[in-house]
């Protein structure tokens, strides 16, 4: 290893500082979907992370960093009454993974419709962490609904899975990808992404409408592999 002194010690610091900041992030996140009557889905707890896990083993250092962070959101009165049926959940994803078409940290934000009513322990069963994780890589399993008259300037993206044995059991994936980096503050967190988060998850979208924090144009590499038919081996 060539040891570059001070650049590598100043390099973990800001790592670590990031970190810091992304967990201070979804803090917020919590408490102000839970303001909305969104709470962490009970599986989920303080877990940050179910792709990829973190580990300890010399023989495993590409997973010595985190790449991802996802939390599982449902209507709290789920939470409530265990064997309640809940038609949608919504999923914030974070990725700071080599594999992504985008050069900066980006979170997706997205509601999931299940094809059934689910119980909330169906749905943890359900769920497809890694195809979440994916959504923003050049090779994925998501596909645009509605193609006619898509384009990469759209507010979000309604999806749907293909080529998977659980794509029948998910209906529709609508979802917006926000630049993290522009997120300075618990206000700018409600404003640009909660109370849009929520708004989506109702059916609307006008809060997404000239939001400086969603990404568009999407990069052509991600619009392209959402605008295939199937995918090619």
């Amino acid at each position: 290893m060539k040891d570059e002194g001070k650049d590598i010690m100043a390099a973990l610091a800001y790592v670590n500082g990031f970190f810091k900041d992304v967990g201070l992030l979804f803090k917020s996140l919590d408490n102000l979907l839970a303001e909305k009557g969104f709470v962490v889905h009970p599986a989920v707890g303080n877990r940050s992370t179910f792709v990829a896990p973190l580990t300890n083993n010399i023989g495993m250092s590409n997973r010595w960093v985190m790449k991802n962070i996802q939390r599982l959101y449902v209507p709290e009165e789920a939470t409530e009454k265990k064997e309640k049926v809940v038609e949608k959940t919504i999923i914030a994803t974070f990725s700071v993974n080599p594999a992504s078409v985008f050069e900066r940290p980006v979170l997706s934000c997205g509601v999931i419709k299940n094809a059934t009513p689910c119980t909330l322990s169906t749905i943890w069963d359900l769920l497809l962490w890694e195809e979440y994780l994916k959504i923003d890589w050049p090779k994925n399993n998501w596909r645009i609904k509605n193609r006619d008259g898509s384009d990469t300037k759209n507010d979000y993206f309604d999806l749907i899975l293909v080529n998977n044995k659980e794509k029948e059991k998910i209906e529709l994936f609508s979802v917006f990808l926000v630049d993290m980096i522009q997120i300075e503050n618990s206000t700018i967190l409600k404003e640009r992404v909660v109370d849009p988060f929520v708004d989506l998850y109702d059916g609307k979208s006008e809060l997404l409408k000239n939001n400086p924090l969603v990404i568009k144009p999407i990069p052509n590499r991600l619009y392209e592999t959402w605008m295939q038919k199937e995918i090619s081996e």
